[in-house]
């Protein structure tokens, strides 16, 4: 199991005013990169699973990237028949994105 974890810091409202961030929905995030991977998953015989939800306050982009590199390693060392799945959930100030990958 891998965690993720993103930390809402009190600075972020000067981030934002900079546009240096922005407000980040890590389930939609996550549910775009999912559709772009499951042709690949569909072919190499794994289903993805995606739930829960959290907001974060962060570069966009960096965390879609750090997100698709989760998604393609797991894909990579993850056996035909097997699930990939990813939790979101909020603990204290984290946002956490949690994958794993589980038998059938």
């Amino acid at each position: 199991m891998k965690i993720l974890i993103v930390e809402d810091e009190p600075e972020t409202g000067e981030y934002l005013r900079q546009g240096l961030s922005e407000a980040v929905a890590l389930e939609a995030e996550s549910r775009a990169l999912l559709e772009f991977y499951e042709a690949l998953a569909d072919a190499q015989g794994v289903q993805l699973r995606l739930s829960g939800e959290a907001s974060v306050v962060g570069n966009r982009l960096m965390l879609r990237r750090a997100i698709s590199n989760l998604l393609s390693n797991a894909l990579r060392h993850t056996a035909a028949g097997n699930t990939v799945e990813i939790e979101i959930g909020r603990s204290a100030n984290q946002a956490i994105l949690r994958y794993a990958t589980r038998e059938q």
